[in-house]
């Protein structure tokens, strides 16, 4: 029996052409839409891929579909003959089909029932042989993707990740080393890791007390009453009249003891009082 003829008859698809051999212009159907479309009419013939009540159907189905729909199976209707031959294909080229020709099994027509005898030894290891070359293409298709995957730096690029056992999220989000969706290493806690915060430092207190001439010496750090508002520096020189005080940029800023303020940090202050109390 010629490979074309087998095919043929694990299909259920006879060999005939399109009615008056006319081309006609038509919507594509996937054969996805197709076999749902059978499935739907055809419920005790055609089943889901992974269903385990696939069985063969009858050699010659498809005149039997045509004859059954009518007006729905032509050029012009929702699906053309041509779709359903490919849509019959495709379902017996499926791995479940080819499981379920083996020998001893019998076809069934449109409405369930058995017909055409059962499989031959030929027939089953037709569909063998055919079987492992679904799954060769399968494999080839995955080793493709993988090396696709390779060449953009994804080495498991069109590989099923294995989904992590017992507590394989926190082994793989929580653990040492592991990283977040983002390539950021999480915490001990499983949560996101962030750079340490610095430490606040509040930033210094400082009073400003009044001065007199007695207390007033050479280096104070004090505040000066300018025209621009206060600023402040250092004592350079004392006079009863004229307190000289230099700027930090240098200048010297002349004032009367009256206009000055002596400037202490807060906490200076109080570590100076508990000292002056022991």
């Amino acid at each position: 029996m010629s490979e074309v003829k087998q095919n043929n008859e694990l299909s259920g698809v006879s060999g005939a052409n399109n009615k008056n051999g006319e081309n006609v212009v038509q919507r594509k159907y996937s054969p996805r839409e197709v076999l749902d479309y059978l499935i739907e009419k055809f419920p005790k013939c055609f089943f889901a891929y992974n269903s385990e009540n696939v069985r063969p159907i009858k050699i010659g189905i498809l005149e039997d579909i045509v004859a059954r729909l009518g007006d729905e199976i032509s050029p012009e209707g929702k699906y053309s003959k041509t779709a359903i031959r490919q849509g019959i294909k495709v379902y017996a080229s499926s791995l479940a089909y080819l499981d379920a020709c083996k020998v001893g099994a019998v076809r069934v027509d449109l409405d369930g029932n058995e017909c055409d005898g059962p499989i031959t030894e030929e027939q089953e290891k037709y569909a063998q042989e055919k079987k492992e070359a679904v799954k060769k293409k399968i494999s080839e298709r995955q080793n493709k993707a993988r090396a696709a995957g390779a060449g953009t730096g994804n080495a498991n690029a069109g590989a099923k990740k294995p989904r992590p056992a017992g507590e394989g999220y926190k082994k793989k989000f929580g653990g040492p080393g592991s990283k977040n969706f983002h390539g950021k290493p999480f915490n001990r806690n499983g949560g996101k890791s962030y750079p340490q915060k610095k430490t606040y430092t509040r930033p210094p207190v400082y009073l400003y007390v009044p001065v007199d001439l007695d207390t007033l010496k050479v280096g104070d750090f004090v505040s000066v009453r300018i025209a621009e508002g206060i600023a402040k520096g250092f004592v350079d020189k004392i006079e009863p009249d004229d307190i000289h005080v230099k700027m930090r940029n240098g200048n010297i800023v002349h004032s009367k003891i009256s206009s000055l303020r002596l400037v202490v940090r807060k906490e200076s202050q109080s570590q100076n009082n508990q000292t002056s109390q022991n």
